[in-house]
């Protein structure tokens, strides 16, 4: 937190995979904790920014870095418990300090690339990956629909458009929220046909003074800041829900809908026991098990 108060978020618009590397822990936003009343828990959260691909990327190289960083994490959540993982989901919810809840995978608009979609397949078999599809600002309704589509079509079939000899058959582990939640939002309800959510985001903020869009942000204070993307013919904002899914998706990961957050949380449990055991296995040692796992991408 800043001296005045206000949150300090890491701008990952230039992140490099060597700063990754070296220093993730700069590349982290650190939320200020939530208090869950219906389980009489705090919760931690912590955001961690990773780089994209480029257009020279080595693939498998790329994948390795993001593996190893993924196993790294849990192997922390095994050395903290000492190995334990007998107790279940509803015990052991949200005790995981280290390990990666959920990767959101942002998606360049028009179109997707192939590099995208075997990044995807490959994170998706150790964490639950959110496809979100970004700068919803820059699509027509009628672009952003077929676009969807498109996302979900390949996504169900992944070899499809993404094959190789070099690569094992693709296959994308998806997750899906469930009905109740998507259906419970009060007046913002999600039809399967919206997802993957689409989002803008810009450094670029104004105040809000609209006493609803703070009420359903869960705010008190009056001198909150919204991303904002100007143009000649006007303005696109972050948290206007006919301009994006941006506060769609906050309520879905970190605000009322507490039921999609717990499904998050024995999710990344489920993989966390798994984990421990293809650990113990590669003798407690995280470069064999990315060895291992980078052999089979």
């Amino acid at each position: 937190m800043a001296a005045d108060g206000a949150l300090k978020t890491h701008d990952g618009s230039a992140t490099s995979l060597t700063t990754f590397q070296e220093s993730p822990n700069t590349l982290k936003t650190v939320v200020p904790p939530m208090d869950l009343v219906e389980s009489g828990r705090r919760l931690c959260i912590t955001l961690q920014d990773a780089p994209g691909w480029s257009d020279d990327i080595n693939v498998v190289w790329y994948l390795r870095r993001m593996i190893q960083f993924i196993l790294g994490q849990r192997a922390k959540d095994y050395k903290l418990m000492a190995g334990a993982r007998a107790l279940d989901e509803v015990a052991m919810c949200g005790q995981l300090r280290h390990s990666i809840t959920a990767c959101l995978y942002f998606i360049t608009p028009h179109r997707l690339k192939k590099v995208d979609v075997i990044i995807m397949c490959a994170l998706s078999q150790l964490v639950t990956v959110i496809p979100v599809l970004a700068k919803a600002d820059t699509m027509t309704d009628e672009e952003l629909a077929q676009y969807r589509q498109e996302v979900c079509e390949v996504l169900q079939d992944p070899s499809k458009v993404a094959t190789s000899k070099a690569l094992a058959p693709l296959s994308f582990n998806s997750y899906g929220f469930s009905k109740q939640v998507l259906g419970g939002l009060h007046g913002m309800d999600i039809a399967v046909d919206r997802l993957p959510l689409a989002v803008i985001g810009s450094r670029v903020t104004e105040q809000v003074t609209n006493p609803a869009l703070l009420a359903a942000l869960g705010l008190q204070q009056t001198d909150f800041q919204q991303p904002i993307r100007r143009y000649r013919w006007g303005a696109a904002y972050a948290f206007n829900h006919e301009h994006s899914d941006l506060l769609l998706l906050k309520r879905l990961l970190l605000g009322d809908k507490v039921g999609s957050l717990y499904a998050l949380l024995d999710e990344s449990y489920r993989r966390y026991v798994e984990f421990c055991q293809q650990y113990e296995d590669a003798g407690q040692q995280v470069p064999v098990l990315v060895q291992a796992i980078a052999a089979g991408c």
